[in-house]
């Protein structure tokens, strides 16, 4: 047989395929009022898909439910654009889970570590270092 994590994904393999068919494509643009928005990653299981407003890098990202970016695809089709992609029509605001480096010390790594010390297995009686046919009894 093969390994198990093989198995499993050609197991799966059909429901991504199936999933994937329901998410928009790479090459589609979504037109809003205010930018076009270009897909940057999807999340087939979940159903979701976060679009960027610049083609080659992350900016201005916003992740949106595949059913919504159908909708816009078709509002699109028909010469309308939606305000934003989310649904209400507001912009969502994407929070950043990193350190603002600027207010950060530059020198924060230049600092030596320190070493560890070892652990002594130079004791009296240690097992790991007596001899293979020492069988002491105590």
């Amino acid at each position: 047989m093969c390994a198990k994590l093989k198995c499993c994904l050609n197991y799966e393999v059909d429901d991504y395929i199936e999933a994937g068919k329901r998410l928009p494509g790479r090459d589609v643009i979504l037109q809003t009022q205010d930018a076009d928005y270009h897909l940057f990653k999807s999340d087939i299981l979940a159903g979701l898909v976060t679009y960027s407003t610049d083609k080659n890098i992350a900016a201005n990202l916003e992740t949106i439910t595949a059913e919504r970016a159908r909708e816009i695809i078709e509002m699109n089709r028909q010469g309308e654009k939606p305000v934003s992609l989310q649904e209400d029509g507001t912009k969502k605001v994407e929070v950043k889970h990193h350190m603002d480096l600027a207010a950060g010390d530059i020198n924060r790594f230049d600092r030596a570590k320190k070493k560890k010390k070892k652990k002594s297995n130079n004791r009296p009686n240690n097992p790991k270092k007596e001899g293979k046919g020492d069988n002491h009894a105590e």
